[in-house]
């Protein structure tokens, strides 16, 4: 019987971006594992997704899909850039043929996948309050304030319903801590709450259902983030 063949990913932040080398080979036995993997870095909310492929060694070229899949899995939420560095000339060229690299940039090297990540700027600030049931206050004057400060106050009213339902969830799930996020990039705003407790909210939240262009909860390396994306009218 055929062994899975060995990946690995390392992982460290850039300015604020999340910078990830695949190390070993990928192939449709390790794809879901490096899918799985990019998505729970991506679960942190950094400001992009770099994905540098200089040690990883390529099997079944279908296996590539695995890039955009995760690309259009992190447009949606965190509603983050994402961009493949491909050094070596041969993996560079086959990559940038593809008809969809527009949408997942391929780039020659790190700094200019950093480059291509930062524009246009995302806006995000956070609050890290202790699950108690004034939290849910707590995150609705800080919701407020982003949105008065950022201009967008045509979402506040939403994002307000959102949060309070967030916090409340995340309260109910029993932690000791939350973390409440806001971030703006063109015509979107997401609102997410982490916590560190790994029980998925099974209860519909009616606003967030309602409102939400897009909304769902993904599994951190500490527990788990529920979060809701917003159209800026």
């Amino acid at each position: 019987m055929t062994q899975p063949s060995p990946l690995r990913l390392i992982a460290w932040h850039r300015n604020q971006l999340a910078v990830v080398q695949p190390v070993g080979r990928l192939d449709l036995s390790t794809r879901q594992r490096l899918l799985d993997g990019l998505l729970k870095i991506a679960a942190a909310e950094p400001a992009a997704l770099v994905v540098h492929l200089g040690k990883l060694e390529l099997g079944t070229p279908p296996a590539l899909g695995v890039f955009h899949r995760v690309r259009r899995q992190v447009h949606e939420w965190p509603g983050i850039p994402m961009a493949l560095v491909a050094e070596e000339p041969g993996l560079l060229a086959a990559l940038i043929r593809s008809p969809r690299d527009r949408l997942l940039p391929v780039c020659p090297s790190l700094s200019e996948a950093v480059r291509v990540c930062r524009s246009p700027p995302i806006r995000q600030r956070q609050l890290h309050l202790p699950c108690r049931d004034i939290s849910e206050l707590r995150a609705r004057l800080f919701v407020t304030e982003v949105c008065l400060d950022w201009g967008v106050q045509a979402a506040l009213g939403d994002a307000l319903l959102v949060v309070a339902e967030l916090v409340a969830a995340a309260v109910a799930a029993g932690g000791a801590e939350l973390w409440v996020r806001v971030h703006s990039r063109g015509p979107r705003l997401t609102v997410s709450v982490r916590d560190r407790t790994p029980v998925a909210v099974a209860q519909v939240l009616p606003a967030v259902a309602q409102l939400a262009l897009a909304h769902g909860q993904a599994p951190t390396a500490g527990g788990k983030v529920a979060w809701a994306v917003l159209h800026l009218r």
